[in-house]
């Protein structure tokens, strides 16, 4: 037997003897009849070397040849640096000074020389699935019995080569963490008296790594509590050095995309929903779907509903970031509040602002030029944003999730090439510019403000301006003067139910601006000759009559979608006079609780059947469909969801395409769908799609009645 090294694993060895316990398992070391090869992974400093040693400690005088081959990533990157670890390899197992020159040769001698020896091999820091395909490429290289182990940051060099099995290595729970760090900073097991408050802080920093558990406590030992707190204080800004370099080895082999991505996350992006992260990377074109997933291979984020990151891998990104300039105004990113107040006042080449949970408390000003982006999302210090004139060329400002925003300066209101002006969920906003002058604007939203009660005065054409919307705001008023600077560019404009027009604009008529959408808006009387043109409307329900709205509106022959919305006082037999004014109507949505009965239907089809392809009668309760409804020859999709007294649907329109009546409680038959035909074929070609899920009565016909089975597995 060749002789055995043993190596110095720990000075204190906290947490490693159930990790190799659990290793074991993976290793099946009870069987002698195969090659396993196991990989075990996490990031840098959490004791991958340390756990290995360990077991080869332990275990290699089982074997008849045993080699810890070290440091492959680096050793690799060097010249000659495989044909360096082959002969290490080779010569360690073996005990001959064997001396190879090419690394081919040396595959050929290790598959050649170790194929009927059992051997114990351990690859430690492995970084490529090249490495480890020229130093154990294949199982049948070694004797049956042996054991290969694989230490590697990078999970997926483990996915794509031949491991067995793949063990990832879990930061110290909170006792054993405590332990090893008390044990380093103190030697003994527990803190000293006086050190419970500053040695929480160095847990919740720490966060159960090996790595800053034994540098901190070490680093820390013999130091008074004022010391420790100052040096934590430091460690906040500038990590530790020995933690920052093997932390950031992972962090240099990512590719440019993917740094990028890590940095945004440490910097910004911790914590936040993993859907918003993904969405915002494929904005800029950072192909998230393929990066993300080799931050994870890396050990480097965890991502759920979440972004995940260790606290010491935010430091060393951030870290990473101040190190590109000592003046933060040439920083890629920037987090800090102070660094960015240091911007905003000495920075005038600045051209975009974005802040994302700053602590900023108000918006400063200066002399801002260039400036053309700027917004702010839940920044829940920031009271009031400031005199903004200086932005001359300002386009878009956002200001989004601030809750406690106050006021907005007169001067943003006056800003000429502002395109975009938007002011959402800022519930405690109360002061907006009383007067707007925006000759470029194309877009206002003032949403979810709900103690904003005043709007502005319109003080010129705003001919560019294609959608409003004051939802969820307190305006009650619309100023007469307003009215006159709308042009025919508006598309959009959504209203509050509550807001109305002064009494001495009941003849404005918004015939002469094509809008193409009014949105939750419960119009007043003052509106009713104010909808020539119109294509789509919706309307909701409240303390007016929708019926006598819509027989006040004969001239809507342009209106191609119409959505009524829980009116309370909608009759029937109004709706039936109203409906034939809408000869061109193609998509109809009655969301609403009153009786529709055949008759009503039937009056659709008089009016309707030749050109509405979507219906939706969703939570009424109608009992049936009539038999006109096989009329609508252009529907092709018919919505029935919720519709509680619904009991059967016996006639369907011949071409449609899908059809939705889930939690339709009381269906019972649907013969159309169970009997009458198979997908394809027979009367309803086009259907395509259908919904009827927890519809409880059919459920216990429908499987016994349908011709095929997969129709109800595949189309149901």
């Amino acid at each position: 037997m060749v002789n055995r090294t043993f190596f110095n694993v720990a000075k204190y060895p906290v947490g490693i003897e159930s990790r190799v316990q659990d290793i074991y398992k993976h290793l099946s070391m009870e069987r002698n009849d195969i090659v396993c090869m196991v990989g075990i992974f996490e990031t840098g400093g959490i004791g991958k070397t340390s756990i290995s040693k360990d077991i080869y400690n332990k275990i290699s005088y089982k074997f008849e040849g045993s080699c810890f081959l070290e440091n492959i990533r680096e050793t690799s990157e060097q010249v000659g640096g495989f044909v360096k670890l082959q002969n290490t390899l080779l010569n360690e197992i073996l005990g001959e000074n064997l001396d190879v020159h090419h690394f081919d040769k040396g595959i050929n001698v290790i598959s050649h020389r170790l194929h009927s020896k059992t051997v114990l091999l351990i690859l430690d820091d492995v970084a490529t699935s090249e490495q480890l395909e020229k130093l154990a490429g294949d199982h049948k290289w070694f004797g049956l019995g042996s054991r290969v182990i694989v230490t590697t940051r990078d999970q997926h060099v483990l996915n794509i080569s031949k491991v067995d099995s793949k063990y990832e290595l879990k930061i110290l729970a909170g006792n054993e963490a405590r332990k090893l760090f008390s044990l380093h900073a103190f030697e003994k097991e527990e803190p000293l008296d006086g050190y419970a408050e500053v040695f929480e802080k160095v847990m919740q920093y720490a966060q159960g790594l090996p790595l800053a558990l034994t540098v901190l406590g070490s680093s820390l030992k013999d130091q008074t509590v004022l010391q420790w707190e100052g040096a934590l204080d430091q460690y906040k800004q500038i990590p530790d050095e020995k933690i920052q370099s093997v932390l950031q080895v992972s962090y240099d082999g990512l590719t440019v995309n993917e740094k990028n991505m890590f940095l945004d996350i440490a910097c910004f992006f911790k914590g936040e929903l993993s859907a918003d992260v993904m969405k915002i990377f494929e904005s800029c074109n950072f192909y998230p779907k393929v990066g993300i997933s080799r931050l994870i291979d890396k050990c480097l984020i965890t991502v759920g509903f979440h972004i995940g990151m260790h606290d010491l891998l935010q430091d060393m990104g951030r870290e990473i970031v101040q190190k590109e300039s000592k003046e933060p105004g040439a920083r890629s990113r920037l987090w800090s509040y102070e660094d960015i107040c240091h911007v905003l006042v000495e920075n005038t080449e600045l051209v975009i602002f974005k802040m994302y949970e700053g602590r900023i408390k108000e918006i400063i000003s200066g002399q801002f030029k260039n400036l053309t982006k700027m917004k702010f999302s839940n920044c829940k210090f920031l009271t009031e944003i400031l005199d903004l004139s200086s932005c001359s060329n300002l386009e878009e400002l956002v200001i989004a999730w601030c809750e406690n925003l106050v006021e907005v300066h007169d001067s943003v209101g006056l800003l000429d090439k502002l395109v975009g002006l938007q002011l959402y969920g800022c519930p405690n906003v109360k002061r907006f510019p009383r007067r707007l002058k925006l000759r470029s604007l194309r877009y206002l939203k003032l949403l979810d403000c709900s103690k904003l009660e005043d709007f502005s005065q319109i003080k010129c054409k705003m001919e560019l301006l294609r959608s409003i919307d004051l939802c969820g705001t307190q305006i009650k008023e619309w100023a007469s003067s307003n009215i006159g600077y709308l042009t025919p560019t508006l598309r959009s404009l959504s209203l509050e139910p509550s807001i109305h027009l002064s009494q001495n604009q009941k003849e404005f008529c918004l015939s002469d601006y094509p809008i193409r959408l009014i949105a939750k808006v419960e119009w007043n009387s003052h509106f009713k000759r104010c909808f020539t043109g119109i294509e789509h409307l919706l309307l909701t329900g409240g303390g007016i009559n929708l019926a006598h709205l819509l027989i006040g509106i004969p001239h809507m022959r342009d209106l191609k979608s119409l959505s009524l919305q829980n009116p309370t006082n909608l009759a029937i037999d109004e709706i039936y006079s109203s409906i034939g004014y809408f000869t061109g109507l193609e998509k109809l949505q009655l969301r609403a609780r009153p009786i529709f009965n055949n008759s009503y239907l039937d009056g659709f089809s008089f009016y309707c059947s030749s050109t509405l392809q979507e219906l939706d009668l969703s939570r009424s309760v109608i009992v049936e469909l009539p038999p006109s409804m096989k009329s609508f020859v252009k529907l092709r999709i018919l919505t029935l969801f919720s519709c509680n007294k619904l009991q059967e649907i016996l006639h369907l329109p011949p071409n449609i395409q899908e059809l939705d009546a889930h939690d339709c409680f009381s269906l019972e038959r649907c013969p159309e769908v169970s009997t009458k035909f198979t997908f394809y074929t027979c009367d309803l070609r086009e259907l395509r799609w259908i919904d009827l899920n927890r519809c409880k009565k059919l459920d216990a016909n429908i499987g016994s009645q349908v011709p095929d089975p997969s129709f109800v597995e595949e189309h149901i």
